[in-house]
């Protein structure tokens, strides 16, 4: 039933060392944050800033993965991979 990874503000600290970032047969994921615009005025800047892999397989609804504004703090990312998803 996850339609979104980060639906509040309380979980954006967890994210500021995560390093692999998997999503795996989430069937009502619609993307990362709950409102896009969240991802470019409230996210603090190290968040996913030492991600360096995400996997996307199965997530047969997603609709936005990586909102613009997010892309500013992914330095480190090397590796995207998206598997079947519509």
């Amino acid at each position: 039933g996850i339609k979104h990874v980060v639906s509040s503000s309380s979980v954006i600290d967890s994210l500021q060392t995560l390093e692999i970032l998997q999503l795996l047969g989430l069937g009502n994921l619609r993307g990362l944050f709950r409102k896009e615009r969240a991802a470019t005025t409230k996210v603090p800047p190290n968040t996913f800033s030492c991600l360096k892999v995400i996997n996307i397989d199965l997530c047969l609804n997603i609709k936005k993965l990586l909102p613009a504004g997010l892309l500013l703090h992914l330095h480190n990312l090397e590796e995207i991979y998206v598997r079947r998803c519509n």
